[in-house]
């Protein structure tokens, strides 16, 4: 979970008044590729598929990033080090998960869900993650809110994949700020704030978000479609 800490420094969006369209019907795409620009230094992540369209793998720069595994439609482990093999294996029951350990042996640990909330709690790192749908609406670390998020009515990189429990591959990936089924709107991490200008093209799915930091950082991430 160490890893999850690791988010970029990311925070509060203002979208632009396309967020406001209805994001239903339209064909079915899947984001092939994400770019992300910083600074001038760019990074490509690309995205593999199995045949119900969960995505398999993640690879950066053309080298493997993370691997899933699915059992039908549900992440049953995120491998967060292709090399060593590191990383999470879940359990679940009735489509929730109730606990996860490590791929390579560790000790289970617990996690509960209130249904009231749509939350889990990551119990053994103190950590509770609260759902919108099927995105993360909210991070809270040791009782204090960590990360929180706002949706708009599109479509964003994730919204047409079946995963249920999507939010596992955001999550461990620490790719929530960029990776979602609806745009964001807005987002906080911490007392940082962001603002973006988000594109959509004529499907209503989010082709490209520019983020710009109180601080003067600026990132620049587009999105690639394929209709498969």
């Amino acid at each position: 979970m160490k890893k999850l800490l690791t988010l970029i420094v990311i925070a509060s969006l203002a979208s632009c008044s396309s967020d406001d369209n209805n994001g239903n019907g339209g064909p079915k795409k899947y984001v092939t590729d994400m770019i992300v620009v910083q600074n001038g230094d760019t990074d490509t992540y690309h995205f593999e598929y199995d045949a119900n369209k969960n995505i398999t793998a993640i690879e950066r720069n053309g080298d493997p990033e993370f691997t899933f595994t699915y059992e039908g439609n549900t992440i049953q482990s995120v491998v967060t080090n292709p090399e060593t093999g590191e990383g999470i294996q879940f359990v679940s029951s009735g489509g929730r998960i109730t606990g996860y350990t490590g791929v390579l042996g560790e000790d289970l640990s617990p996690v509960s869900y209130e249904p009231q909330n749509n939350r889990y709690t990551f119990s053994e790192d103190a950590i509770q993650v609260t759902l919108a749908d099927r995105d993360i609406a909210r991070i809270d670390y040791y009782d204090r809110q960590y990360f929180s998020m706002n949706y708009a009515n599109a479509k964003g990189p994730l919204y047409s994949v079946p995963t249920e429990n999507i939010f596992v591959m955001t999550l461990f990936t620490s790719f929530y700020p960029f990776l979602f089924t609806r745009p964001a709107t807005s987002f906080q991490y911490d007392e940082v704030g962001f603002t973006c200008t988000n594109t959509y093209d004529s499907d209503n799915y989010l082709t490209k978000m520019i983020l710009e930091a109180d601080q003067g950082s600026l990132y620049s991430i587009t999105y690639v479609y394929s209709e498969m």
